[in-house]
């Protein structure tokens, strides 16, 4: 359950940068490392979820 409130969390985090770089804030570099950050993130839990399903 955890997992899918942290794919949540990701899912907002991202839409809240996107949002941000879409309207012109000025951090560009900041936004986009953290973009990368979050989805970065995302697929790790992504993948863990992909790993404990293979292992039931």
């Amino acid at each position: 359950m955890a997992d899918l409130y942290d794919l949540a969390r990701c899912d907002a985090e991202i839409a809240a940068i996107e949002d941000m770089l879409r309207a012109g804030h000025p951090d560009l570099q900041g936004l986009l490392l953290a973009l990368s950050d979050w989805s970065h993130e995302k697929r790790l839990i992504e993948e863990a979820i992909r790993c404990r399903e293979l292992t039931k």
